[in-house]
C-alpha cells in the first residue's frame, strides 16, 4: 500500500510487510544497545538504507519498560517514498529520494499546504482516549522515552509534536525536542527564531506567567495525560543516532560502552539480518 495512511500504526505496518522494519523483543538501553545497534546498521547499509527498528521493550534506569519503542521510521528512503504515495525506484536510493520529494511538491498549492477542515471525533472514538492517566497516575518516566547516546542531557521525547497559542501571533505547530525533567514535567526546545520562540519570548515579554502548550507524539496506541496544561504523550522516540556523534566524542568513555553494546546486541540483532535492499546506495 501507499500514504497517505490513517495512521502511524498502518505506515509501520507497511514497512514491516516491505522488510524495512526490525523487530527486536528487548533491548538494553543502559548499556547503549539502541545507539550501537543504529551506528552498526547506518555502518552496514548506509544513511538512505537503513532499516526502522522496533523494540518491544527497553531497559531504561534498571527497568524492563514496555515498548513499542519506534526508532528511524523515516530514514529509509523507500519510507518516504511509500509515505507521499509513490513505489521507491527499486536498487536507487538518490533517485527514490528526489522522486520523492518532487511528489510531495506536488501537495502544495500557491507556495502553502492547503487547509484541510477539523472533524469532531466523539471521544468514545478517538485513538488518542484509548488510555486515559490523570492527576497522581501521570508518570512520562513510565514510558520508552529513552536517553540517545552518553553526551545527551537525559531522556528526551525526540519527535515532541508542540502546540502553542498566543493572542498576538496566533497558533503554531512544531516538532521540538522535549526533555523529561521529572513524572510531570517536561523542558520544551524550540530553537531561537523558530515560531514556537518567538511565541515563548512574546509572552515572556508580556510577562506572563504561563503558556498554554499541547504536545503530543504520534504512535500506535496514544495515551493522554490530563493536567491543567493539555499534554499527550506516548512511547514514541526516533531515531538521533546517526545525528550525534560530533556530541558523543565529548564522552570519554563512550569508545568502551559503544564496543560493549556491540558486542552484545550486534550478534544477536544483526548476524542473521537479512534484506533485500543490502547492496548500499551507489555513491
Amino acid at each position: 500500500g501507499y500514504g497517505p495512511f490513517d495512521s502511524l500504526r498502518d505506515f509501520v505496518a507497511e514497512l514491516d510487510r516491505r522488510g524495512l522494519v526490525l523487530r527486536i523483543p528487548r533491548i538494553d538501553q543502559d548499556a547503549w544497545e539502541a545507539t550501537a545497534l543504529m551506528y552498526r546498521l547506518i555502518d552496514r547499509f548506509g544513511m538512505a538504507a537503513t532499516p526502522a527498528i522496533l523494540a518491544e521493550q527497553v531497559r531504561i534506569d534498571g527497568r524492563w519498560i514496555d515498548g513499542p519503542l519506534l526508532i528511524n521510521q523515516y530514514g529509509h528512503t523507500y519510507a518516504e517514498a511509500v509515505a507521499v504515495g509513490i513505489e521507491p525506484v527499486a536498487g536507487n536510493h538518490p533517485a527514490t529520494y528526489r522522486a520523492a520529494m518532487l511528489r510531495a511538491g506536488q501537495f502544495f498549492r500557491d507556495g502553502a499546504l492547503p487547509g484541510i477542515p477539523p472533524r469532531t471525533v466523539d471521544r468514545s472514538a478517538a485513538p488518542c482516549k484509548e488510555v486515559v492517566l490523570t492527576g497522581d497516575a501521570i508518570d512520562v518516566s513510565r514510558f520508552a522515552f529513552i536517553q540517545s547516546n552518553p553526551a545527551d542531557a537525559g531522556r528526551y521525547v525526540n519527535t515532541g509534536s508542540v502546540f502553542t497559542w498566543d493572542p498576538e501571533l496566533g497558533r503554531n505547530f512544531g516538532t521540538y525536542r522535549c526533555q523529561i525533567k521529572g513524572p510531570t514535567r517536561l523542558g520544551v526546545n524550540p530553537e531561537p527564531g523558530q515560531s514556537g520562540w518567538r511565541m515563548l519570548m512574546k509572552m515572556k515579554e508580556r510577562g506572563d506567567r504561563s503558556a498554554r502548550i499541547a504536545s503530543r507524539s504520534s504512535v500506535p496506541i496514544s495515551r493522554t495525560f490530563s493536567r491543567p496544561t493539555p499534554l499527550t504523550i506516548a512511547a514514541l522516540t526516533t531515531d538521533e543516532c546517526a545525528c550525534v556523534e560530533q556530541y558523543a566524542v565529548s564522552a570519554p568513555d563512550f569508545p568502551a560502552l559503544l564496543a560493549r553494546a556491540r558486542a552484545a546486541s550486534i550478534a544477536t540483532s544483526t548476524a542473521s539480518l537479512a534484506v533485500p535492499w543490502i547492496t548500499p546506495p551507489p555513491t
